[in-house]
């Protein structure tokens, strides 16, 4: 489709406005803020894909897997990290913004390492005892099922039975 299409719904300002609608109140177009944004949302998707294929303890040995760096993003802006993230006025706010992206990741990586799901995930050994122990306890359950059904049987036989039986 062409951009004469949305054209016919929508003046152009509409559409900027909705881009920019979304950004926080610190990011600026006219200074680096913005590209530092983007690039911290880039980086985020990323890192969230890495969490989604990874759900092993052993896969997270270094935090530059999952989390983002302030080296990552100047380089990403094409800058430098030091003046991004200390001495522009936006700073502390940029700071506070990959702070809670870098928090969200990490629980996000908790989660998953958490939620392990399926056979596939679990190790040989894991399953072999998981299995054995199924069985001991199946075993179990169905010998004192059958003891239960026995002794309910028992005790609702008619007196002159159980008499003709011996059991009594």
């Amino acid at each position: 489709m062409s951009d004469g299409y949305y054209d016919e719904f929508l003046d152009s300002d509409d559409l900027e406005e909705s881009t920019l609608a979304k950004l926080p109140s610190w990011v600026n177009p006219k200074n680096s803020s913005q590209k530092a944004y983007e690039a911290i949302e880039e980086l985020k998707k990323v890192k969230q894909q890495f969490i989604r294929k990874h759900g092993l303890k052993s896969q997270y040995t270094t935090k530059s897997t999952y989390q983002i760096s302030k080296a990552d993003v100047a380089r990403l802006v094409g800058s430098e990290p030091q003046p991004l993230f200390n001495s522009c006025s936006y700073s502390g706010l940029l700071k506070r913004y990959l702070d809670d992206v870098n928090k969200e990741l990490d629980a996000s990586r908790e989660r998953r390492i958490r939620n392990k799901g399926g056979l596939r995930q679990k190790k040989k050994d894991e399953l072999v005892k998981e299995l054995q122990e199924t069985k001991v306890n199946n075993d179990r359950l169905l010998v004192d099922t059958i003891d239960t059904v026995y002794e309910r049987t028992i005790n609702n036989l008619p007196l002159d039975v159980k008499r003709k039986l011996g059991l009594i």
